[in-house]
């Protein structure tokens, strides 16, 4: 399977999409599938190839694509001018391909839980667990003009309006086969 100049090699995929070559075709299956699937469900009024063709006509460049979307959320006017359409184009392209990589993810049961609701469903997530591992992180922001969200939101370490961001997993396990 030739899957283009971005998976060249291992080092050459994993700049672009942050995965391996093996673990982008292990990710290629379910996602076809749900493509098809979603492909199946969708009644077209129009003959199949009619319209104008589209950029992304195999799953493969679909995948890499929004993989690499994520990889370097680059604007949508560059997406437009590395793929030649329209910058609405790879806008479109992302709000199409976004729920089709998180099922796939979830067929392959990766895909972590968003949110803790309270004190005691995290320790029911945890209670098992041997092991935590806590990360957190400070997004930059948008300086606030209301002064009191100002101070709030101020980070004296990064010098700047940020927002913090923890999260936490019981396990570190890898879905490649």
């Amino acid at each position: 399977m030739d899957i283009g100049f971005g998976l060249r090699d291992n080092e050459a995929c994993s700049a672009n999409t942050g995965l391996t070559r093996e673990e982008f075709k292990c990710l290629l299956i379910p996602f076809t599938q749900v493509i098809k699937k979603i492909e199946k469900e969708k009644q077209k009024s129009n003959p199949k190839g009619a319209g104008p063709k589209s950029k992304l006509r195999s799953p493969a460049e679909k995948l890499f694509f929004i993989l690499f979307y994520l990889k370097t959320y680059i604007g949508y006017a560059v997406l437009g001018t590395i793929y030649g359409v329209d910058q609405s184009r790879p806008c479109r392209w992302v709000k199409e391909l976004m729920p089709i990589l998180e099922e796939a993810l979830s067929y392959l049961n990766v895909l972590p839980a968003r949110a803790v609701e309270s004190e005691e469903d995290f320790r029911n997530k945890i209670f098992n667990s041997n092991e935590i591992f806590i990360d957190g992180t400070e997004r930059p922001i948008q300086r606030s003009s209301n002064d009191k969200e100002q101070r709030k939101n101020y980070s004296g370490k990064k010098k700047r309006h940020t927002k913090k961001t923890l999260s936490s997993t019981t396990q570190i396990r890898e879905f490649w086969y």
